[in-house]
């Protein structure tokens, strides 16, 4: 019974001593691969984008969605980034109320690390947020230079003072001096309006202006009251469809007068009621991007798409030149965007200026067989 004793008590410390290694392994290896997968897993970062997916100017918001699809797949090729990067997109069609609703739903519920709006209506309800929110935001499309107020708040597009000088010099060299202008009551239209009356006396040009609310259809009874002022050209500030309706509307008084723009006929789906006429619009994109746009989705890049597809580049680039592994600070985030001198974009090289805004050049273009073509200097 001793020896019995004994050799069953010795099996069982056998048992235990290698029970206590085996856990002991198991310990140590859960440990190393949780270890593991704490130093190798990125964080997300979540861009929120509000388009106007929907209404008269749906065509922008796809043809800027396309962009910033494309340049998140060839973010998605960079090898050695710290972070993945995910795209949230809302409609806000192009209207102020619904623009508030989603940068409500991007602050509370996405909780995402960065915004890009698209033109002036938009920026200006994102803007103010994003600030509050110390959350990085491009405005794109957006004249109004209000929205780019603040540390983390940006405009990506060529600035109404380059549009309003391209504008004059064309006309000086057209030998207009007396232009009639029909202008949206829209912030980035007017802000447009606004800096072209300021240089225009200035260069021996007399613009005569009337203002209306987005929505009105008849204009019959301001083109008349403007006409008497005998303008040599009728320069358009609107978006689809009351730029369409205004030059049905001058051309069915049997006004044969020339239609101009700044940015207006590139915002309408429609370029046949503007066949022939020139125009100032934002910068032209680089031959490269239009080429893989163009590949990739079988047509042309429209209004903002160049701007959009450079902003999902530009905050890449930023959380990724923050440094550490972790979710960067939003600061630091905005402090990088804000450095940005020569960045190589859609637009060609990018800088942007003291008041956070990426500088471009105008362009003139004129409609050729329904299409904007740039015209060469």
């Amino acid at each position: 019974m001793n020896n019995t004793g004994k050799w069953v008590g010795g099996v069982v410390v056998v048992i235990a001593l290698i029970a206590i290694v085996v856990f002991a392994m198991r310990s140590g290896k859960s440990d190393s691969t949780d270890t593991n997968a704490t130093s190798t897993e990125k964080s997300t970062i979540k861009i929120g984008l509000s388009l106007p997916l929907t209404g008269d100017l749906a065509f922008i918001g796809e043809t800027d969605r396309n962009a910033a699809q494309l340049a998140l797949e060839e973010v998605n090729k960079q090898e050695g980034l710290k972070h993945n990067y995910e795209l949230v997109f809302e409609d806000d069609s192009f209207n102020a109320a619904k623009a508030a609703s989603v940068i409500k739903k991007f602050t509370s519920i996405d909780k995402v690390d960065a915004v890009i709006s698209i033109g002036s209506t938009a920026g200006n309800v994102v803007a103010p947020v994003a600030e509050t929110n110390r959350i990085p935001h491009i405005g794109a499309g957006a004249s109004d230079s209000t929205i780019a107020k603040g540390d983390y708040n940006f405009i990506h597009w060529t600035r109404p003072q380059e549009e309003a000088d391209a504008m004059l010099k064309e006309l000086q060299k057209r030998k207009i001096t007396k232009v009639a202008a029909l202008v949206a009551n829209q912030q980035g239209l007017q802000a447009m309006n606004t800096e072209l009356k300021n240089k225009a006396g200035a260069v021996g040009i007399t613009i005569t202006d009337e203002t209306f609310n987005l929505g009105q259809t008849d204009f019959r009874t301001t083109i008349s009251k403007i006409e008497k002022e005998k303008p040599e050209i009728y320069l358009l500030g609107a978006f689809d469809p009351e730029v369409g309706i205004i030059a049905k509307q001058i051309r069915e008084l049997g006004i044969k007068t020339p239609l101009t723009s700044i940015e207006s006929f590139a915002l309408t789906a429609d370029l046949k009621p503007f066949e022939g006429q020139w125009f100032v619009d934002a910068a032209v994109p680089t031959s490269q991007f239009g080429g893989t746009y163009q590949q990739k989705y079988g047509k042309e890049p429209g209004p903002a798409a160049a701007n959009t597809y450079d902003a999902i580049h530009l905050l890449v680039k930023a959380f990724e030149a923050v440094p550490g592994d972790g979710k960067p600070a939003s600061d630091q985030v905005a402090k990088a965007l804000g450095g940005t001198q020569g960045y190589s974009g859609a637009l060609g090289p990018l800088s942007v200026n003291s008041d956070g805004i990426f500088i471009s050049q105008a362009a003139i273009k004129i409609v050729k067989d329904g299409k904007a073509v740039a015209v060469q200097e």
